[in-house]
């Protein structure tokens, strides 16, 4: 039997996140991440943090914008020692053993709103080839789809607005 047909939960959960125009994109587990030689995805999802999300990161994990702020300045050639001590801070500080990349649409034409409940958002006309990137900390990947969905609506909601 399939993980879905067995969680059916999980199953309505990746439902309702697509319906609001989300989707997950690189997870990385920090407990698995190696000091050592850091993995590049770390990297990758470090490049395109905005102010908002870096200061919800900093309320998850306390000293983020301080370290994202480091990261910033440091040359591209002691980003892998930067890397070692900020894993080593994260394995010792950081109550979460998920960081997830969340993608939000940003090509909508329309949110299309449920005919009995006008304030439900039911689906949304547009691509998710063009999406922005938004990092998360969560204590599981339940946690993780049920976040993306929250931003995927926020985002749904202020794309209406702009659309009206």
């Amino acid at each position: 039997m399939s993980f879905f047909k067995e969680n059916v939960n999980v199953s309505e959960l990746v439902d309702e996140m697509e319906t609001h125009a989300a989707g997950i994109g690189k997870i990385i587990y920090l407990p698995a991440l190696n000091s050592l030689s850091p993995d590049s995805n770390l990297f990758d999802i470090l490049e395109f943090l905005d102010e908002p999300n870096i200061n919800e990161l900093d309320k998850q994990f306390s000293g983020f914008k301080l370290a994202y702020d480091s990261y910033i300045k440091c040359s591209y050639s002691d980003r892998e020692d930067w890397a070692c001590e900020f894993i080593d801070d994260l394995r010792q500080n950081c109550k979460f053993p998920f960081l997830v990349e969340v993608k939000l649409c940003q090509s909508i034409n329309s949110v299309n709103f449920d005919d009995e409940n006008p304030d439900e958002i039911s689906g949304f006309n547009g691509s998710m080839g063009s999406s922005s990137k938004y990092l998360i900390f969560t204590d599981s990947m339940e946690d993780a789809i049920k976040q993306a969905s929250k931003l995927g609506e926020a985002n749904l909601l202020e794309h209406h607005q702009q659309l009206a």
